[in-house]
């Protein structure tokens, strides 16, 4: 079977947001880095790769300060705060849609299946870069890491974003790129779907899937973005 007809049959298709549909490594990273400086430490060394961009922002931030051999953040809602206000104000200025996503998205949502996004991002930034990449009006439902009380890899944001869909879990499947995003689609019955070039699909592939891509022109539509 190919990966367009494995596709095509599902009523419903939930992303991730960053490393699956959107490369915003830099912006995160930018922000992360000034966030440092006005704490009075040193910004991040030129070259370094952030762990776990898959996560919330306490998550990103306390494994930040421990990679770098910094104590914790001794106010983590003020360094929260912080790095929330950075990422604004830098405007996600080279956050990009992976190739094809945008021709991808459109395509299935002309043909009547119901998207939406499940992220550990906030629900407001998420919205925030989605209308900035005009591909917002795509989507059913937009859940964050705030949305509910629980952020991936609980089951519960995936199988309540389906449940607004009025969707069951066999007619969804779950495009991600993170052991985060895998163990959250396992808990919540889904297939799902690993993007190999995000940020965590080492640690993802040893989860279930559907399948695997590398591009969203591997799906049958135009390569360019």
């Amino acid at each position: 079977m190919s990966k367009a007809h494995s596709i095509s049959r599902f009523a419903s298709l939930v992303f991730d947001l960053d490393g699956t549909l959107v490369d915003s490594a830099a912006d995160i990273t930018t922000a992360m880095s000034m966030t440092m400086t006005a704490l009075g430490l040193p910004p991040l060394p030129q070259g370094y790769i952030m762990p776990n961009l898959h996560s919330t922002a306490d998550t990103i931030i306390g494994d930040v300060f421990r990679d770098l051999g910094h104590p914790p953040p001794e106010d983590m809602q003020a360094t929260r705060a912080l790095f929330y206000d950075h990422y604004a104000r830098f405007g996600h200025a080279t956050s990009v849609l992976y190739p094809g996503a945008r021709e991808f998205l459109r395509s299935c949502a002309d043909r009547g299946q119901k998207l939406a996004i499940c992220t550990n991002k906030r629900e407001n930034t998420a919205r925030e870069v989605l209308a900035l990449l005009d591909v917002l009006d795509c989507f059913q439902a937009i859940t964050g890491c705030d949305t509910y009380e629980e952020p991936k890899p609980s089951a519960v944001p995936l199988l309540r974003t389906l449940e607004r869909m009025g969707v069951s879990r066999d007619e969804a499947v779950f495009f991600g790129d993170t052991q985060a995003d895998a163990e959250c689609a396992q808990r919540s019955q889904v297939g799902f779907a690993l993007h190999r070039p995000g940020y965590g699909a080492q640690a993802a592939a040893r989860f279930p899937r559907l399948l695997a891509f590398d591009h969203y022109s591997e799906f049958g539509l135009p390569a360019n973005a």
